[in-house]
């Protein structure tokens, strides 16, 4: 996957479960090389979800 692709699933991620109050809590994996996870794309998603606008949320 690549920026954009982690983009636009962090953005599903969000308007399907956060609201305005709160709602959704974005998590690591404990052990994302575990899952096969790189250190690249893990930098990647927590820096996706560190970076969107959440005033985009929808009631």
């Amino acid at each position: 996957m690549n920026r954009t692709q982690i983009d636009e699933r962090v953005e599903e991620m969000i308007q399907a479960f956060a609201t305005p109050y709160g709602g959704f809590i974005a998590k690591t994996y404990p052990q994302p090389r575990a899952i096969g996870m790189t250190d690249e794309y893990l930098r990647m998603m927590t820096d996706s979800f560190k970076e969107y606008d959440y005033k985009k949320i929808k009631e």
